[in-house]
């Protein structure tokens, strides 16, 4: 399990032990992590379940974990949740979160998914230093191609500005012909 920022920089992982269910706790776990490594800053946390893991800390009462945090479901698991959690939680309607979808870890389990079977006889710590390697190489990677993403992400902005501020145009100037 792990965290990346909102450019895809892989920044920690766990090795999980309950292999077949994802526990809460790792989430929780991760959480402290990033307060302590950002203590400062405002954490914008996607998960798939942000609803569950807000729900555990208000209930367990770790506002040293709520403070300046926000919570979002990321875009594409969003519509699998209930209603109120679409709302709630999804980042189109919440300040910050702008058009990020929130899949980076997805996108980096994909570039990962070749280890499984490398790795998969390994001893433990063999492992975990293969594992390393390549998310090094990962970071590396996307250290060479922030710079084209980042542009990318931009002109794609101003292209929906650009409609948006047309459609509301197009709206106004409709606006004024309606006689009440």
């Amino acid at each position: 399990m792990g965290v990346v920022c909102r450019h895809e920089f892989p920044l920690c992982f766990i090795n999980l032990y309950h292999m077949y269910r994802e526990r809460i706790a790792y989430s929780v776990f991760l959480l402290e992590k990033l307060k302590q490594m950002y203590p400062d800053h405002t954490i914008q946390l996607m998960y798939d379940i942000a609803c569950v893991l807000f729900k555990h800390l208000k209930a367990n009462k770790r506002d040293d974990l709520m403070d300046n945090t926000e919570f979002a479901v990321p875009v594409f698991h969003a519509y699998g949740h209930v209603l109120e959690c679409q709302n709630k939680f999804n980042p189109r309607n919440i300040t910050g979160f702008g058009l990020s979808d929130g899949e980076g870890v997805e996108r980096l389990w994909a570039n990962l998914r070749n280890f499984a079977s490398m790795t998969k006889e390994m001893r433990p710590s063999h492992r975990i230093d293969v594992l390393s390697d390549a998310l090094r190489h990962y970071r590396r990677k996307t250290t060479q191609k922030i710079g084209h993403l980042l542009c990318k992400r931009m002109e794609h902005a101003l292209q929906l500005h650009s409609e948006a501020t047309r459609t509301l145009s197009v709206l106004k100037e409709d606006s004024c012909h309606i006689k009440l």
